[in-house]
């Protein structure tokens, strides 16, 4: 939406609130979101097919900079586990592994 060249011209108050659907979301873009579309309430969220779709999502309570470095916890009533690949075995606090 940001790259539409008719975005100067659309009307887009009425968008309050958006989610970005990445792993990463460059602060420029967040900030453009911001700035440009006039869209505060923005948030990462990270989901699977299987989640229907989002399993996390960061806060507006959180500031800019870390929206944009997490995709926050676990939305109310997601459990989450981090396991071995290999061993499908949890994995302590601050390892890798996958979800």
């Amino acid at each position: 939406m940001l790259e539409e060249e008719s975005l100067h011209r659309r009307n887009v108050k009425s968008l309050r609130s958006a989610i970005m659907a990445r792993r990463r979301c460059p602060i420029e873009a967040m900030r453009k979101v911001i700035d440009v579309m006039d869209c505060r309430g923005i948030t990462i969220a990270y989901g699977q097919t299987e989640t229907a779709p989002v399993l996390t999502q960061s806060s507006l309570t959180d500031s800019i900079e870390v929206r944009v470095q997490i995709v926050g916890g676990p939305l109310p009533g997601v459990e989450i586990r981090i396991a071995d690949a290999a061993s499908v075995k949890d994995l302590p606090d601050g390892q890798r592994g996958e979800l």
